[in-house]
């Protein structure tokens, strides 16, 4: 009997599972329209020979409408892989160099004022992970700063340094003191006092890096720091 219970809770969850990723995937399509929508009348409205400060409003309302849509699609995106990492869906795991890839997601940030180093500082470390799994990562911290920086110098430092075996990459911002329990976040749905975001973006962080073999750890110094461990590609 308890097998039989055991089978049918396991059922229900796969389906619900299955039909949170099938609705949430449905949901980009209307969206990605909508986003490329938008850039057309902008672009179109600069034609029409309106006067400038009618013509400011409404680029500045459809910059508004194109920043929402954008941030629509990632917590789409966060809960699309959050449903794929609890089904246990499998990474593609391959050689990484993770200069390029941090620096492609920062790309995507402009207020982000990103200052890059290596050590050695002539090596660009290379990593075995899953490049959609990794950029998910960076894409949820460079978020998290540009969502709780307050001030317009949005500084970010991103450190990677080589261990035997491993590339540590420490992140770092000059974000606010953090006043809430540290060994709550990265939790679920956990938020602290911030009336922004879903709870989902460091949770998803700290699985993705899990699921690669690695480790995201968060400290505060009182500032948030984050540090990311994972294995270094071995060198024929």
């Amino acid at each position: 009997a308890l097998l039989w219970v055991f089978w049918q809770d396991h059922q229900k969850t796969k389906s619900l599972q299955t039909f949170y990723a099938s609705l949430t995937h449905e949901l980009k399509t209307p969206l990605a329209s909508m986003r490329l929508q938008t850039q057309v009348l902008t672009d179109l409205i600069q034609g029409l020979g309106l006067d400038k400060e009618k013509q400011d409003k409404i680029e500045r309302y459809g910059h508004r409408l194109e920043e929402d849509v954008s941030r629509l699609e990632g917590e789409i995106d966060k809960h699309l892989q959050l449903s794929r990492t609890q089904s246990r869906g499998n990474l593609s795991l391959s050689p990484i160099n993770l200069v390029p890839l941090i620096k492609s997601e920062a790309k995507k940030f402009p207020s982000l004022n990103l200052e890059l180093k290596t050590s050695p500082s002539e090596v660009e470390p290379t990593v075995v992970a899953d490049s959609t799994a990794l950029a998910i990562i960076f894409k949820n911290l460079f978020e998290n700063t540009q969502r709780h920086v307050k001030s317009d110098d949005k500084a970010v430092q991103i450190v990677l340094k080589e261990k035997e075996g491993h590339i540590e990459c420490h992140y770092s911002d000059n974000g606010p003191y953090f006043t809430g329990n540290i060994k709550k976040l990265g939790k679920l749905f956990y938020k602290h006092d911030s009336p922004k975001g879903s709870g989902i973006g460091l949770f998803l962080s700290k699985k993705l890096a899990a699921a690669q073999g690695g480790k995201l750890t968060i400290t505060s110094s009182p500032r948030l720091e984050f540090t990311l461990v994972l294995k270094k590609e071995k060198q024929a």
